[in-house]
């Protein structure tokens, strides 16, 4: 038989163990979303465990009732990650799972048969996908040259998007009339691209930033991201890098070259700082060197942007994610830098439910 341990929504130190029916069986991975019967309700649940196992026959196993998602909202690396923490802090394990999903990814269950995700609560062997809000985004390309006769809005749509990199369609609408049409003339040159992504909702991302050129770095900056980069690159073994520097002093072009480092090697790197550091100045110096690919998780984001932005992790539109002490459980695709920033803070610390 197989059966899937399952982590539901109370604060109990265990998940709970249920059969997987043989029809639900392939639509089933580790870190996905099942609805489940829990002493006399229904809730999700995530599972936590996956295998075939004998079971006592005179205690039956509740089976699955559902299947909510086809591929795991909580990736393997992150799901050990959890577990080890609700291990380390002796704290239930199904609200360490909260923490790492926005409330509209660990609904209840009307609420998810609203959006669409459930088909009924009886055989569901495929996920019904909830209609995530997206948009066109035009995407310029490496051709560097441009046809002499390239004229009007086109060619000024494309400086646009060269200089700021990705943009909406309806945000470059409001600059130029003819912005779609523009647009599908350049995609036809191979200058753009067009893409269909989830759409950005955190209010941060509704103006363009021009994008910065990186400064010469002083001597201490090129010597401390030299060192790291190595690291990245794999030039000698992992380690964690204490970077000092006062105010001012240019710690952060640090923190953004070993980014660009993280991502030359398709990795990707979290950025934590002080809750009252994260600023829209903040967010933008990072938009400057990364454009949107960047995700911002906060505790003052709308269910809707918490929701839009881990969508965006898991689905590897973005490698980039900075925020408060809740963005440790933030999805990043292969994950390979982590930088606090002001470490020494104390608002990095959970005193309250879960503590970390």
């Amino acid at each position: 038989m197989i059966v899937a341990d399952v982590a539901v929504p109370i604060p109990l130190a265990r998940a709970f163990s249920y059969e997987v029916p043989s029809h639900l069986a392939l639509g089933l991975v580790l870190g996905s979303r099942v609805l489940c019967d829990f002493q006399k309700r229904q809730v999700i649940g995530v599972v936590v465990g996956l295998g075939e196992r004998e079971t006592d026959p005179e205690r039956p196993l509740k089976p699955v009732r559902a299947v909510v998602d086809g591929r795991p909202v909580v990736p393997k690396e992150l799901l050990d990650f959890l577990l080890e923490v609700a291990r380390y802090y002796y704290a239930p394990v199904g609200e360490v799972l909260r923490m790492a999903l926005p409330a509209l990814e660990r609904g209840d269950v009307e609420r998810l048969e609203e959006q669409g995700e459930l088909e009924g609560l009886g055989a569901l062997n495929r996920t019904k996908r909830v209609g995530e809000a997206r948009e066109v985004v035009v995407v310029p390309t490496d051709q560097v040259e441009v046809p002499g006769t390239l004229r009007g809005q086109a060619r000024e749509l494309l400086a646009l998007v060269r200089g700021t990199g990705a943009q909406p369609v309806t945000r470059l609408e409001e600059r130029f009339k003819n912005a779609r049409a523009a647009s599908k003339k350049l995609e036809t040159l191979g200058l753009v691209r067009l893409e269909r992504r989830a759409r950005a909702i955190a209010p941060i991302f509704s103006e363009p930033t021009e994008r910065d050129v990186p400064p010469e770095l002083t001597p201490a900056q090129a010597e401390a991201a030299g060192k790291i980069g190595a690291s990245i690159r794999g030039e000698g073994d992992d380690r964690s890098f204490l970077l000092f520097g006062v105010t001012g002093s240019g710690k952060t072009e640090v923190y953004l070259r070993a980014i660009e480092a993280c991502l030359a090697r398709e990795r990707g790197a979290l950025v934590m700082v002080p809750e009252i550091a994260l600023t829209p100045q903040l967010v933008g110096r990072f938009r400057a060197r990364f454009g949107d690919e960047l995700a911002v998780v906060h505790s003052a984001l709308s269910d809707k942007a918490r929701h839009a932005m881990h969508k965006r992790l898991l689905a590897g539109e973005v490698r980039v994610a900075i925020g408060a002490r809740s963005a440790l459980f933030a999805p990043v695709p292969s994950l390979g830098l982590v930088i606090v920033d002001e470490e020494h803070d104390g608002s990095f610390k959970q005193d309250e439910g879960v503590r970390y």
